[in-house]
């Protein structure tokens, strides 16, 4: 009896892995799984089961079966799109999208959170999620991405302009905006819009992904109404990106405020150099300890301003660079104030020296800066060494998770 649930299991893992054409995940989605596995196998069974999954793994992760993974390995894939995929949690017609709460975890977070593979979904849980959409006109808020945290769909493309909308300053939108209003009326339809997403998709050379995507996206619903007929003039472009970025900006910053005012130099610290590479217990032992030293949000808006002008103020600063002039905080700030018309706070100037002034002379590497905040700009994560632990080690991981979350149901069922 053993032997035949351990190949039926075995049967019904391979049939899920070979249902997506995209090379992705597929686990078992219920913890009564598990159980059961323990119950008629023991716990030598479900070692031989979890030792055959865990033999599949691929970049941290249960892999496809050798067709699908002969695909993934012969496309070339960037690494914005296997950062999409990595987040991604819908499925749907094999084709994988994410959520507005998986866009903001992949900018926040180096691993998405625990899940159980893709959640698989019919055409009519994609129109009750789309049709759920507020629109821009009634919903200009800053909570777009809240408002519809679960309870919508982001195509690939729609991933890719979130992205540059986050990272680049106004005038470069009001450049892109008039490239899209080809007639001039000063507004753009959906039409225009998604000319434009396509393009970007093809500059990417990203073909193989989502060629079948849906047109109508919680992002499309949302700017041009449920029907696709409205307008999107200039002036709610604007105000869509302004807010767009000041709703991510706050989440970042809340989520290591929890419920305060301010955050404290280390948190500041941790924000920038989460995507690098740094050792932040040295840093931390550079910063102020006082408590009542805290960095406000506006004060923190400020400064992702500014790094959304990185590149003039990059120019600023070398200019200090080839007059071979040392950059001190006043120096800084006075580079602030040319390229964005105030300067920042001295609160957050000088924790940026002591986060970046290593040798302590209390001059700035603005090479190491700039290099660091282009990289924290665009969210590009940090490559992490590949250390083979051996199955024991992963395999454990796997099983501790697994009755983590099977913890409810145990209790439940006594």
């Amino acid at each position: 009896m053993a032997a035949r649930f351990a190949r039926s299991v075995w049967t019904y893992l391979g049939k899920l892995s070979r249902s997506g054409a995209s090379p992705t995940v597929v686990l078992i989605r219920n913890n009564n799984t598990l159980l059961k596995c323990t119950a008629v196998l023991g716990v030598s069974g479900c070692a031989l089961i979890g030792y055959k999954l865990l033999n599949n793994r691929h970049d941290g992760m249960i892999k496809p079966f050798p067709s699908l993974v002969a695909a993934e390995e012969n496309a070339k894939i960037s690494r914005r799109e296997k950062r999409y995929k990595l987040h991604a949690s819908i499925l749907y017609e094999n084709e994988c999208y994410m959520t507005p709460r998986d866009f903001v975890e992949s900018l926040i977070k180096d691993e998405p959170r625990l899940r159980h593979g893709f959640e698989v979904i019919r055409e009519d849980a994609v129109l009750k999620l789309l049709k759920s959409t507020p629109s821009l006109k009634r919903h200009n808020t800053l909570r777009f991405l809240r408002d519809t945290w679960n309870e919508g769909l982001l195509t690939y493309a729609d991933y890719l302009f979130l992205l540059t909308a986050l990272t680049k300053p106004r005038r470069q939108f009001e450049i892109a905006f008039k490239m899209m209003d080809v007639d001039g009326s000063n507004f753009i339809d959906k039409a225009e819009f998604l000319q434009v997403e396509e393009a970007v998709i093809r500059q990417r050379d990203t073909a193989h992904l989502q060629q079948h995507a849906i047109r109508n996206s919680t992002l499309i619903k949302y700017l041009f109404g449920q029907k696709g007929d409205q307008r999107l003039y200039f002036k709610d472009f604007m105000s869509f990106i302004e807010n767009f970025q000041r709703e991510i900006w706050e989440i970042e910053f809340h989520q290591f405020a929890k419920g305060n005012p301010t955050i404290n130099a280390e948190d500041f610290a941790t924000i920038l150099l989460q995507h690098t590479a740094y050792n932040l217990e040295s840093v931390f032992e550079r910063l102020p300890a006082d408590p009542d030293l805290g960095i406000s949000f506006e004060q923190y808006r400020a400064f992702c301003e500014l790094l959304n002008n990185l590149d003039d103020f990059g120019i600023t600063l070398t200019i200090f660079t080839m007059a071979n002039t040392p950059v001190t905080p006043d120096e800084f700030n006075r580079a602030v104030q040319a390229c964005m018309g105030k300067p920042l706070d001295q609160i957050v100037v000088e924790t940026v020296f002591k986060i970046f002034d290593v040798d302590g002379d209390g001059k700035l590497s603005n090479d190491e800066f700039l290099t660091v905040m282009k990289n924290w700009k665009l969210r590009s994560f940090k490559r992490r060494d590949a250390k083979a632990e051996g199955f024991w080690q992963d395999f454990r991981a796997c099983i501790k998770s697994e009755i983590r979350h099977a913890a409810p149901l145990i209790s439940t069922s006594k």
